[in-house]
């Protein structure tokens, strides 16, 4: 079974989906737990980043890097 090729976002999209997910980010994921917020917001990354062999390494450093991250929370 082939695998499917990277699928990025359109060009012309990326400013409203930057938009959107700096709104999530500013408000309803800071009302859910954050391992779920920091998945849907690395998904988002993902999706938008046009380049297939980096996007995944740069969204889960985005993420584990940010002072609201699960991990940097204190148990």
């Amino acid at each position: 079974m082939p695998l499917p090729d990277h699928v990025s976002a359109r060009h012309e999209d990326l400013p409203s989906l930057v938009t959107g997910m700096i709104a999530f980010d500013r408000k309803p994921a800071q009302n859910m737990d954050a391992v779920i917020a920091a998945a849907i917001l690395a998904f988002g990354f993902v999706y938008i980043h046009p380049f297939e062999e980096t996007a995944a390494c740069t969204a889960i450093s985005s993420i584990m890097s940010s002072p609201n991250a699960a991990i940097n929370q204190p148990a």
